[in-house]
């Protein structure tokens, strides 16, 4: 996510989208779910960048 060039409404269609291929079992989207998730937002949403970030992790993905 480029979160430093979108603008906010950009930012929540990106997370739905996101969300939506995380939920169906996407570990790419999981992790880049997770990833900002945890560095990019103040305050950091932890608790579900963990769960994103576990998921992608679970399914192979090395970097989470």
């Amino acid at each position: 996510m480029w979160a430093t060039e979108l603008d906010r409404p950009d930012l929540d269609e990106a997370r739905r989208w996101l969300t939506a291929a995380a939920e169906g079992g996407d570990p790419f989207a999981q992790y880049n779910l997770g990833q900002p998730l945890a560095t990019l937002l103040d305050p950091a949403e932890l608790g579900q960048a963990r769960r994103w970030l576990k998921a992608a992790a679970e399914a192979g993905i090395g970097e989470a």
